[in-house]
């Protein structure tokens, strides 16, 4: 009898055996897909090779919820948002607790993009983008993820009906996630206060900009503290600008190019070099053109420190910046130089770091027909840049029903 209770437990533990070497090819073959996955969602090429292996796993793997994902990732990557957003429905159908972290977050993050790329129904936007952070708040790998709650609340941004919902979102992770850490706070605040912003709820805006400013006050250890400061302070310029505050905005931009300006943060060109540009902007709003040269001179040296990827960016917005200074000074010729060179890089603009320069520079284009009395072309261009502002929160609405006014009023003395 003990013999066979022996003869048993043997059999047992070697058939557990088996049964884990051969799981756990399985699971390695697993995380090798994901990590592929992985690098596609966040922007990465991956060899043909590894294309490969996905594309084998999914001929002789059933149909769950991991299979249905990597074909949509598959898709994404080559453009087929069709195919995309078939497969993370199908994906979304299939989820279970169980399953990873990353497919369960990713699979409502890609479908909305997919979704938005294939110019599709919209109406589950804000579901998915719910169950996106639902998912982020239940794990420790993402709970913290700002970059990509700003990922899934930005998709808003192009929504017309709604373009506040994102800052909705945001407002209810932070509030009810708990294990947040202190910084995650910090830059969900500055987000929800830069969408509301952008949505044109200004007042929305500069609540959470207070508060994230108050925030850290209280908690001067926060990483990047500075870094934050300056950014409250220039969102809170942007906000200014937005009511036509336009020296109350200098200042605020002021203060968060003070911060830059005594550490000198390789980490903070970037956003004292958007900082600049609006000031110059509040400048020229106020007719002080001195003060936009003085602005310009200042960008053009921190232009060379600047990352490849926002340097393009920032190199439009001077050009625009030039180009609106040159009309006003009767300057045409240098005008069109400059706008045509910030067109030249705008086609070839394939990061956007700023967002709308091709409205901007629509706008000071329309300006510069309009200078040179092509009033049928300025026309065109203003009331596209009017559908356009309003649809983005611009604010170049007032500006140019202004301009068209002027025109119809010229057109009219000259009849």
């Amino acid at each position: 009898m003990i013999k066979k209770i022996r003869f048993l437990i043997v059999g047992i533990v070697m058939l557990l055996a088996i049964v884990l070497l051969i799981s756990k090819p399985r699971e390695s073959e697993a995380e090798s897909l994901l990590s592929y996955a992985k690098a596609i969602v966040e922007g990465e090429e991956i060899e043909t090779k590894q294309y490969s292996e996905i594309k084998t796993y999914l001929q002789s793997s059933e149909k769950n919820s991991q299979h249905d994902f990597l074909a949509g990732v598959t898709a994404y990557a080559k453009e087929d948002y069709r195919t995309a957003v078939k497969e993370f429905t199908s994906a979304a159908e299939k989820i279970q607790e169980q399953d990873d972290d990353f497919i369960k977050i990713y699979t409502y993050v890609l479908l909305n993009e997919s979704l938005q790329y294939d110019e599709g129904e919209i109406e589950d936007f804000a579901e998915n983008s719910r169950k996106a952070l639902h998912y982020m708040a239940q794990s420790k790998e993402y709970r913290n993820n700002v970059d990509l709650c700003w990922r899934i609340a930005s998709i808003f941004l192009e929504n017309q009906e709604d373009n506040k919902q994102g800052a909705r979102l945001l407002e209810e992770y932070v509030i009810n996630v708990k294990g947040l850490k202190a910084e995650s706070k910090v830059r969900l605040y500055g987000n929800i206060g830069q969408l509301y912003s952008i949505a044109g709820d200004y007042s929305a805006a500069l609540q959470y900009c207070w508060r994230g400013l108050e925030f850290l006050e209280s908690s001067p250890l926060i990483p990047n503290h500075s870094k934050y400061m300056s950014k409250f302070f220039a969102v809170l310029g942007d906000n200014a600008y937005g009511l036509e505050q336009y020296q109350a905005a200098i200042e605020y931009y002021e203060q968060s190019l003070e911060i830059f300006r005594k550490r000198e943060d390789d980490h903070l060109v970037a956003d004292a070099s958007l900082a600049l540009v609006n000031e110059g902007t509040a400048y020229l709003e106020l007719g002080q053109h001195k003060k936009v040269l003085s602005v310009l001179e200042e960008l053009d040296e921190l232009i060379p420190k600047l990352p490849e990827a926002q340097k393009d960016d920032i190199q439009i917005l001077r050009g625009n910046l030039r180009a609106q200074l040159y009309i006003d000074e009767g300057n045409l010729e240098q005008a069109e130089y400059e706008l045509e060179t910030a067109k030249e890089l705008l086609n070839t603009d394939d990061v956007e770091y700023s967002l709308n320069k091709d409205v901007y520079l629509d706008y000071s284009y329309a300006r510069w027909y309009k200078e040179q009395g092509r009033f049928d072309e300025a026309l065109e261009l203003y009331q596209q840049i009017v559908r356009c502002s309003a649809d983005a929160g611009l604010g170049l609405e007032k500006n140019a029903y202004s301009d068209m006014a002027d025109i119809y009023m010229q057109e009219n003395n000259t009849r």
